[in-house]
């Protein structure tokens, strides 16, 4: 099994943040947003997990600039990468999180 593989996800769920894009200093756009999704913990009991969703601006991978025209309350399924993102802050303290990196976002009908 790769790594890809592993790490691989799928996921359906409503957007429940309007997409921010932002620009690296190179000029390639990323747009970020959060996702809820539905999980069963225990038989019959339910919770909401939020997940936070970033897409990269790469030829093979589903346009930053396009997942920008998502709006918040849409039904969304999305297949991407579970990643882990580091950061220090200003006092020299690391931090990390866990974000879902985009490769193909879809809009779900919702049946009646």
């Amino acid at each position: 099994m790769t790594a890809e593989q592993f790490t691989s996800v799928r996921i359906q769920g409503i957007i429940a943040s309007d997409p921010e894009i932002r620009y690296q200093t190179s000029g390639i756009p990323v747009t970020s947003f959060s996702v809820s999704v539905k999980r069963e913990f225990e038989p019959s009991r339910w919770t909401t997990d939020f997940l936070n969703v970033v897409v990269i601006d790469k030829d093979d991978d589903e346009s930053a600039e396009n997942a920008a025209c998502f709006a918040r309350d849409q039904l969304v399924s999305i297949e991407g990468q579970l990643v882990t993102q580091r950061s220090v802050d200003k006092r020299g303290s690391p931090h990390q999180r866990m974000v879902v990196l985009a490769r193909k976002i879809e809009h779900c009908e919702v049946s009646a």
